[in-house]
């Protein structure tokens, strides 16, 4: 048959065609994603019951006498330690800053050493180049020097990273010393304290605070048609068995 530029179907025709068909199948995908809510109503309740459980065994062990006697030493302990912190401030700050000073002077030293060390290995390779070539004893003498001063300058650069890096941690090693009672105080209390703090991250999971990831949590109330069988969208309220 001979090619013709006429079409079989009216685009205009086809091109609404397709277009009521696109908004159709997405009207059809957003009713069903609605629709097919019945166990997030189930989920609620059964959420609801495990915050219940979750919060009943944090008032329960936080009445404990044990516990909170524990707890109010272990924080008397923290804020003793703070107070003593707080009497040697000044040093503190001394050993941070020269802390921060020798850290940033260990840093660059490390990088020229890594520089050096890159250098002292091409001329290794450049030497064992030479020897394995058989070289002239001038020529392979000469890769040898370079590489040997190329190893001295390396070592010596080797030696003066270990020593900073010592340095820097016997003053952490200070820092530590100054601060070492707060910080065991702080893990004695976060180990007294970690059932409670494990409980109330799972409630928040649950029951959110923020607004942004309640809303996520608990979706947002919008009109369900009649004619779609449904109704406000607020979550059944069926019964579920009780969590312990």
């Amino acid at each position: 048959m001979p090619a013709t530029d006429e079409f079989v179907r009216d685009l205009k025709l086809m091109h609404k065609v397709f277009c009521a068909s696109a908004v159709a199948l997405l009207a059809v995908t957003l009713w069903m994603m609605w629709a097919d809510d019945e166990w997030r109503g189930y989920q609620r309740t059964a959420l609801a019951h495990v915050a219940s459980r979750d919060k009943a065994r944090i008032a329960e062990i936080q009445s404990q006498p044990e516990h909170q006697a524990a707890v109010a030493e272990a924080d008397q302990q923290v804020q003793l330690a703070k107070q003593q912190i707080t009497a040697r401030e000044a040093d503190l700050d001394a050993i941070e800053s020269k802390i921060a000073e020798m850290s940033a002077d260990t840093a660059a030293t490390m990088r020229i050493l890594r520089e050096k060390r890159a250098v002292r290995d091409v001329r290794r390779a450049e030497y064992g180049l030479k020897i394995r070539d058989s070289a002239p004893a001038e020529v392979t003498g000469t890769a040898k020097a370079a590489f040997d001063a190329a190893q001295t300058d390396a070592d010596k650069y080797e030696t003066e990273y270990a020593q900073k890096a010592y340095d820097l941690a016997q003053a952490k090693s200070q820092l530590n010393q100054l601060t070492k009672a707060r910080d065991d105080a702080d893990t004695a209390l976060k180990k007294l304290t970690a059932d409670v703090t494990r409980l109330s991250k799972a409630i928040n999971k649950i029951q959110p605070e923020n607004p942004f990831s309640a809303f996520k949590r608990t979706g947002c109330r919008i009109w369900r048609s009649p004619w779609a069988g449904c109704r406000w969208w607020t979550g059944s309220t069926a019964a579920a068995p009780a969590i312990t």
